[in-house]
């Protein structure tokens, strides 16, 4: 039997991870960027989801098996975010469960302090940190995790948060 388990980091900046699993070994892990496109607004450009891209993505991730199921952060408005940002994120939160519930995908709701407590015991909570767990627990994607910028390596914070959350969903079963 082949079965998905999918973590969303549903901010702009996040990911679909996704862990492949045949007969309860890991056979493959998967990320997908969401799709952004810039729209003029006002003299300014901004960023958009582009949501039938992601949809795309979120289909053929939960077609690829006999059966899925997804881990989405539960996310909230936090002090001294601005109100536009804070929409957008939740926009974006609102768009991934819209997605889940059409495609009949069975998903949960986890707040970061209870994934992070579980997979991340014992070590600091900050953003760079998921990236080494998440590097620590599937070594043959740290090139995925990891990039160049500007002649250093830097974590990809939404991968690794969204392998994280996969990797709850898939010990959580």
């Amino acid at each position: 039997m082949k079965k998905v388990y999918l973590g969303i980091d549903p901010g702009q900046t996040g990911a679909i991870a996704c862990i492949t699993v045949v007969d309860s070994a890991v056979t493959s892990v998967e990320f997908y960027d969401p799709a952004m496109f810039q729209v003029k607004s006002g003299t300014k450009n901004k960023s958009e989801y582009n949501e039938i891209d992601m949809a795309r993505a979120l289909k053929a991730f939960a077609d690829s098996a006999d059966e899925a199921t997804c881990v989405l952060e539960k996310v909230s408005a936090m002090p001294g975010q601005g109100v536009t940002s804070m929409f957008n994120f939740g926009m974006g939160f609102g768009l991934w469960r819209g997605m889940l519930s059409a495609y009949h995908i069975p998903y949960s709701l986890v707040h970061p302090a209870t994934w992070k407590a579980k997979i991340m015991k014992d070590m600091p909570k900050e953003k760079e940190a998921a990236v080494q767990r998440a590097v620590q627990l599937y070594p043959d994607s740290a090139s995925e995790l990891c990039h160049e910028y500007r002649g250093r390596t830097i974590g990809h914070l939404g991968r690794a948060d969204a392998l994280l959350l996969a990797h709850y969903a898939l010990t959580n079963q």
